[in-house]
């Protein structure tokens, strides 16, 4: 399986598992993932019947000190939110696979069968229907089967009825927060992303095709999106670093980190149109006039060709520059010139050739800064998109 190597980043990632407990399904995803993020798994006991606080106290107990960013997948959506809750000092992020705050099948779990049942082997068209999907290799079908063998029958019961008892909750999160949507979950519906989108003060949505165990359904797509939030997350002290020493340094030294800070975030998700992926309507646009290449000048208030609609796009990251100008100590008068260029016909890798029908099409982004000497602060970021389709896209929230 080939990995995801977009950027090379160092961010540590605690795998917290669903229902099984065991973390060995977090395989397929591990693999997709660069060598440079470290990951921690945190397994359950496999025979000790343990309750969602008790739980909770547990993986508290095994948190890295260093900064890291906390994935919870299906049954462990409450144990991140809980962990979130206290405020960990070295937690940026938290990344919600197919998760729950609250039962979220009531009528599915108001009878559950005794522990027993989960003796018997779960027919692989089961597991496909409701898990894996239909193009899920038999490797992952028979990892999934030898992770739920290994725990044990009544813990699996119990948990089950821990799922039972949840509801809903109110208190708010604060922090950096990822949910991933299985497009075809047959197990958590809409309103479980509905819940977390009223808990979160900032939550971004990606709809992800696959079934409810969509980490291993799609790992490629899923290992896609972690490496995006680790490189912001591990991108991010550096700037709070720079932005403290400022005073000690000459200020134009910090144009470079802003071009890199402008480029990374006109790329990610937070920039949007309409609530859909600036990029893909971008692109949309592009293809639709048989261009390859659109540029802003954020200071004129100009894009290139004057046939893309964008001025929201234009105007919200002239504001952008304005505040990271600010935050810098810099003031305006020092800055003469400031472009963003996307190349929609960047050469792609080979890994991005072999994953285009997921990714989308190679681009890149360029952001030059020009200073009032003349000087040009240049950082260039490479990605994949594809086209802004609405009936497979998810729209961002908007409180």
């Amino acid at each position: 399986m080939g990995k995801t190597e977009r950027l090379i980043v160092k961010m540590k990632i605690v795998l917290l598992p669903g229902l099984d407990g065991t973390g060995e399904l977090f395989k397929p995803l591990i693999e997709a993932m660069p060598s440079s993020i470290k990951v921690k798994i945190i397994n359950y006991d496999l025979d000790k019947e343990q309750s969602y606080d008790e739980l909770t106290k547990y993986v508290i107990s095994l948190l890295p000190q260093e900064d890291f960013i906390l994935l919870a997948e299906s049954f462990s959506g409450n144990i991140a939110y809980n962990i979130a809750l206290t405020k960990p000092t070295h937690l940026k992020s938290l990344i919600l696979a197919a998760t729950f705050l609250e039962n979220p099948r009531p009528l599915l779990l108001r009878f559950i069968p005794s522990g027993r049942i989960f003796d018997l082997p779960i027919p692989s068209l089961l597991i496909k229907i409701f898990f894996l999907g239909f193009s899920v290799k038999n490797e992952t079908i028979d990892l999934f089967k030898r992770s739920i063998k290994k725990v044990s029958p009544n813990v699996i019961f119990y948990r089950l009825k821990e799922i039972r008892q949840l509801k809903s909750i109110g208190k708010k999160l604060d922090i950096r927060t990822t949910y991933i949507q299985a497009s075809n979950d047959k197990l958590v519906p809409r309103k479980s992303l509905d819940n977390w989108q009223k808990v979160c003060s900032s939550l971004n949505v990606f709809k992800v095709s696959g079934e409810h165990l969509i980490l291993q359904a799609n790992p490629i797509r899923c290992a896609e999106i972690l490496v995006e939030e680790a490189r912001i997350c591990a991108f991010l002290p550096r700037i709070m670093e720079i932005n403290r020493d400022k005073d000690k340094m000459p200020k134009r030294k910090l144009l470079k980190d802003l071009s890199a800070v402008v480029a990374f975030n006109f790329i990610s998700r937070n920039n949007d149109i309409d609530g859909y992926w600036a990029l893909g309507k971008l692109y949309k646009q592009a293809c639709s006039l048989g261009i390859k290449n659109i540029k802003f000048d954020l200071l004129s208030n100009i894009i290139e060709p004057t046939q893309i609609n964008a001025e929201y796009t234009a105007l919200y990251y002239k504001d952008f520059l304005e505040r990271q100008l600010q935050l810098r100590g810099i003031g305006n008068e020092h800055i003469k010139k400031v472009s963003i260029e996307l190349n929609f016909n960047r050469e792609a890798k080979e890994l991005e050739k072999l994953y285009k029908n997921i990714w989308g099409y190679a681009f890149s982004c360029v952001v030059n800064i020009t200073d009032d000497l003349g000087k040009v602060y240049s950082f260039t970021t490479n990605s994949c998109c594809r086209e802004h389709n609405p009936k497979i896209e998810l729209r961002r929230h908007v409180p």
